[in-house]
């Protein structure tokens, strides 16, 4: 489980077996969210966070968009390079 980003307490990755359309998992202060970063950044689903919260969780996704996408390709093409 790759963690992206790690601020203020709540982490922004994804699971090793993840699937497309690019996204992000975010957990932290008893909430749960995932967002679609590829076409663009959309809210899937949120569980315990705050509106405000989420509002800063939506900041950061977008300020971080081309680093998220870049990990989640280096990771992926790493892994499908490691199957073959």
């Amino acid at each position: 489980m790759p963690i992206v980003i790690k601020i203020r307490g709540i982490r922004f990755y994804f699971y090793s077996d993840d699937h497309e359309p690019i996204h992000i998992h975010v957990k932290g202060h008893g909430g749960e969210a995932k967002i679609e970063v590829e076409p663009q950044v959309v809210l899937v689903y949120s569980r315990g966070f705050s509106r405000n919260d989420i509002g800063k969780i939506m900041e950061i996704v977008r300020a971080n968009r081309d680093a998220i996408i870049a990990k989640w390709k280096e990771h992926f093409d790493d892994s499908e390079t490691e199957e073959t």
